[in-house]
């Protein structure tokens, strides 16, 4: 529960593309775990309400299928 950001489906496809997303009224910074609904997708370090994506390029996903 603690350190750990959920995602919207609109942020959902430009975080597996491996793009950086912005949140909306989060506060916090540092790392945390990024979650879609059950599935983590994996770690993010926020800064300034920006989560900046570390998931490695050869583990990003060109399109989902949802």
């Amino acid at each position: 529960k603690k350190h750990v950001v959920e995602i919207n489906d609109k942020q959902l496809e430009a975080w597996v593309r491996g793009e950086d997303i912005e949140l909306d009224n989060f506060k916090a910074e540092g790392l945390f775990i990024v979650k879609y609904r059950n599935d983590f997708l994996g770690c993010a370090r926020i800064k300034k309400g920006e989560a900046h994506n570390l998931v490695t390029k050869n583990r990003r996903i060109r399109t989902l299928n949802k």
